[in-house]
């Protein structure tokens, strides 16, 4: 069977290719997986200004997509226009020529990718990952308007129309595209409650298939210990949107620091310090980071992040809006205690008090009392933690992540499969 991925990213040619942004770290663990299937030719499209049409890499070939509005005049458009450049149909269609897939795997409705669907025949699914829609209307924290943004943005950002600003106008044109892809959908992958619901909005024909996301291979052989010390060690990773509750990091540690004893160091991996992001949330928040006990520690590769994660004691998610947020899979993997906001698909991850904490993501008075609460005893913490792990191993089981792929893969071009089911090789 011939099966082509349309991702957002290299996925396992990401060392090759020099690509380190955050985002495809999962996708690369799938494939490690899937193109060992005997039965399985696999190709990958992703958008990349390579100059090659295709590669092959591993025994898998590999199709670089030029983005719309290469060179100085279309980036110049694209900055004035705000115009979509994450799109190229053309390009995408000669890759379906040339591979001629017998199934389509569409990672996220975020990009330009799927505007193909309606103009091939070849069956796609579409695996469900962050929702723009839901996104952008969750766009600028609680208080914090339009006009506030402008005003405390860069000049430099104002002149060349990036920033948060500008950046939302974007978001507003691609939620507009997300309809219409989600429209032209069939088969769906999702994970939660809230993705499941998402599409019914927008397609009234379709199959939904329940099926899990591969973590980092490296996450399901570390185990966090509990290990208190006189400093409440928090963290937290996050991509650097405003909707990713970067400034309830901020606020909470602005209580935590003035108004209780509490000795503690928050350390955020996902966002470097020196970004226009971090300096508009100190203007609109009137405190910096530093002075609050706030660390920013930019990207880590997943042996980093594991090293601080286990040398932590809490892992808080701050996001306004999420799907299924990876890193606090991640977390949970690990057996760490973790705090997160109750939005999205969030609830369906984390029960309240059972595998983890919820709270109102934009409540910093909550989320405050919470790691008091935890810093003064965590004994009821530490038993969330290990059923979010065991929770967890059974979740994101690769085999079985597998074979929902496959079978649904065989389902869409009429075929049966055998699953496997094999047990985790690791211990709870």
């Amino acid at each position: 069977m011939r099966v082509l991925w349309l991702t957002q990213t290299p996925a396992g040619a990401s060392e090759l290719m020099q690509y380190n942004l955050p985002g495809c770290g999962w996708i690369s663990s799938l494939q490690d997986y899937i193109k060992t299937e005997p039965d399985i030719n696999l190709g990958i499209a992703f958008f990349h200004n390579h100059d090659k049409f295709k590669f092959v890499d591993q025994d898998v070939t590999y199709y670089p997509v030029h983005f719309r509005n290469v060179g100085l005049v279309g980036k110049i458009k694209q900055r004035l226009t705000s115009d979509l450049y994450d799109t190229n149909v053309p390009a995408l269609l000669k890759v379906v020529e040339d591979f001629k897939p017998d199934v389509i795997h569409l990672f996220g409705t975020e990009s330009g990718m799927g505007e193909i669907i309606p103009l091939i025949k070849t069956p796609v699914v579409i695996h469900l990952q962050g929702l723009i829609n839901p996104y952008t209307y969750a766009w600028y924290p609680k208080g914090v308007s339009p006009r506030d943004i402008w005003s405390n943005s860069s000049l430099k950002s104002k002149l060349v129309r990036t920033g948060f600003y500008f950046e939302h106008k974007f978001f507003e044109k691609r939620a507009q595209r997300e309809q219409k892809i989600v429209a032209n959908g069939q088969y769906f992958f999702g994970r939660t409650h809230w993705d499941k619901n998402f599409v019914k909005i927008y397609s009234a024909d379709h199959e939904y298939i329940h099926c899990e996301e591969m973590l980092r291979s490296a996450f399901y052989n570390s185990r966090w210990v509990n290990e208190p010390g006189k400093t409440l060690k928090l963290i937290t990773t996050v991509n650097p949107y405003l909707y990713k509750g970067v400034e309830i990091i901020l606020e909470t540690a602005k209580l935590l620091k003035q108004h209780t004893a509490l000795s503690f160091e928050w350390n955020v991996i996902g966002v470097k310090g020196d970004i226009e992001l971090v300096r508009l949330v100190e203007k609109l928040g009137k405190a910096r980071f530093a002075e609050n006990n706030v660390k920013f520690l930019g990207s880590k590769n997943s042996d980093e992040m594991i090293s601080l994660m286990l040398n932590a004691d809490v892992f808080v998610h701050p996001s306004h809006i999420d799907n299924s947020p990876n890193s606090v899979c991640e977390a949970m993997l690990l057996g760490m205690p973790v705090i997160a906001g109750n939005v999205g698909g969030v609830s369906t991850i984390v029960k309240h008090e059972q595998t983890g904490i919820l709270y109102n993501s934009y409540d910093p008075y909550e989320l405050s009392g919470r790691l008091l609460e935890f810093a003064e005893d965590r004994s009821k913490y530490i038993e969330y933690a290990k059923a979010a792990r065991r929770v967890a191993i059974e979740r994101h089981n690769p085999q079985r992540i597998v074979d929902t792929v496959l079978s649904t893969y065989h389902q869409m071009t009429g075929h049966t499969y055998l699953q496997k089911q094999a047990a985790p090789d690791f211990t709870v």
